[in-house]
């Protein structure tokens, strides 16, 4: 089964960080490739949910074969959670959490 997999943000995140979340998709033999489609989800620790679509939304970029980004304020403390989902010939998902902490200046 195929996957985007690496995927990564850089931590700590302190509340009104902006970071970039990477990750890469194989197809089954493992080689880096581009699915047909490609979304990127956020879930704030408040349950608002952001969608992304590769080649309709800017936000959503793809680096070089098979690399995506996108680039998260964390404007709030908590639990994150950020999945990519690759769909068409290559069909999968992952998703991770990311914990936000409190700044500990007024005005980060």
């Amino acid at each position: 089964m195929t996957q985007p997999r690496v995927f990564g943000v850089e931590q700590p995140i302190d509340v009104g960080d902006r970071k970039r979340a990477r990750w890469t998709v194989t197809n089954e033999a493992g080689s880096l490739a581009d699915p047909a489609e490609m979304y990127f989800r956020i879930r704030s620790p408040a349950g608002v949910e952001t969608t992304y679509e590769y080649l309709v939304d800017a936000e959503l970029v793809r680096e070089s074969l098979g690399t995506f980004s996108s680039a998260v304020t964390f404007d709030d403390d908590g639990s994150w959670w950020l999945r990519a989902k690759a769909d068409g010939d290559i069909i999968d998902a992952l998703e991770v959490e990311v914990r936000v902490r409190k700044s500990a200046f007024v005005s980060p």
